[in-house]
């Protein structure tokens, strides 16, 4: 069966669940509201200290916060966007964990911005999970020094999430 998905503006097929409406969908988007100070050289994961939805109690602000959890399975988007701190010196990656371990691919050298802008990553791919699964971001470059990855506090509107859609079976 088809249907318009309005969160991602196109029709998409999947196996209709009676126990789920638009306000019971799993879905999980969370946020840091400060900046993450990120050591050079080494990779660092992520933490999430607050949320923006949580219809499925996927995250947890006091334990685990770096991860987002599958308590239903079935296809979901996974949207992650990470505002690296102005800095125009070294790489920059962005790592998806699955368990704790990489999959499929999940690692993205950045550029960097010389420009004396922020520098962005984002990423939007839908993958299936089961029950348990688990997703963390990592983060890595070579500045030389600490580098911020930034939060809501930073301004500008430039703020690291990280978020689950559940598309369906």
């Amino acid at each position: 069966m088809a249907s318009f998905d309005p969160l991602l503006g196109q029709l998409v097929s999947h196996v209709h669940d009676p126990t789920r409406d638009i306000n019971t969908i799993p879905r999980c988007s969370v946020y840091n509201s400060v900046a993450q100070t990120i050591t050079t050289g080494g990779f660092a994961t992520l933490n999430f200290n607050s949320e923006h939805k949580d219809t499925d109690n996927m995250h947890d602000t006091g334990s685990n916060t770096s991860r987002i959890t599958i308590k239903y399975p079935g296809s979901y988007m996974l949207s992650v966007h990470v505002v690296f701190d102005v800095n125009g010196t070294g790489r920059r990656i962005v790592a998806i964990k699955k368990n704790g371990a990489d999959f499929s691919g999940n690692s993205s050298e950045v550029m960097v911005n010389t420009n004396g802008g922020y520098t962005m990553f984002d990423y939007n791919r839908s993958f299936d999970f089961v029950v348990g699964d688990y997703l963390e971001v990592q983060v890595y470059h070579t500045k030389g020094s600490n580098l911020d990855v930034l939060g809501a506090a930073s301004g500008d509107n430039q703020t690291t999430f990280f978020q689950l859609t559940w598309l369906g079976r």
